[in-house]
Parts: structure tokens; C-alpha cells; sequence
């Protein structure tokens, strides 16, 4: 088989598409919750974002938000029948939209 150095590279990504990318692992691996209800260690949206990236600016919030066409990526979290399912996918996508 042929070899080209080329497919070892990585691929250097935005922070606020690997902020994302992060947050959705950490849901995945502490729990996901709505509002303040922390059940262990279980986060909502924006606690996920302030553990993997407390220090990176807002894009991540701000495309999560652009995406989801809402003024408040909290209230789309915490809305009735949200589950972590569909807002570990929503996150993984909005991160990979575009590449």
C-alpha cells in the first residue's frame, strides 16, 4: 500500500468548533441536566463550555446560538422534552458545520 506523509498531519480546528466538540464529550461523560438541577456531575450547556473552555472567548456559544436560531442557548437546554441525546448531536454538528 502507498504511503503519504500528508495523512498524518492533523488538521488544526477552530477553538470554538473544538470548544464544542469538548463540551459534547464532557456531557457525554458527567451526565447532562436542565437549569442549576445538577444531579452529580451533570451539566447543562454552559457548565460544559465554562469546564472544557473557561478561559475562550463566547464563538462557541454565539454559533451554538446562530445555528439554533434562539436569543438563549439556556432556554433551548432547558426546554421540555430536550433530551442529552439531541444536545450532544446539535453540539458535534454546529462544530462541524462548514468544514
Amino acid at each position: 500500500m502507498l504511503f503519504d506523509p500528508k495523512w498524518e498531519q492533523k488538521v488544526a480546528i477552530e477553538p470554538w468548533r473544538q470548544a464544542l466538540l469538548d463540551a459534547a464529550d464532557y456531557i457525554e461523560t458527567h451526565g447532562w441536566c436542565r437549569g442549576m438541577a445538577r444531579m452529580g456531575s451533570a451539566v447543562c450547556v454552559l457548565e460544559a463550555l465554562v469546564q472544557v473552555a473557561p478561559c475562550r472567548d463566547g464563538h462557541a456559544w454565539m454559533r451554538l446560538a446562530e445555528h439554533l436560531n434562539v436569543g438563549s442557548v439556556v432556554g433551548w437546554n432547558d426546554c421540555p422534552g430536550q433530551t442529552k441525546a439531541n444536545v450532544v448531536a446539535t453540539m458535534r454538528a454546529v462544530a462541524r458545520q462548514g468544514e
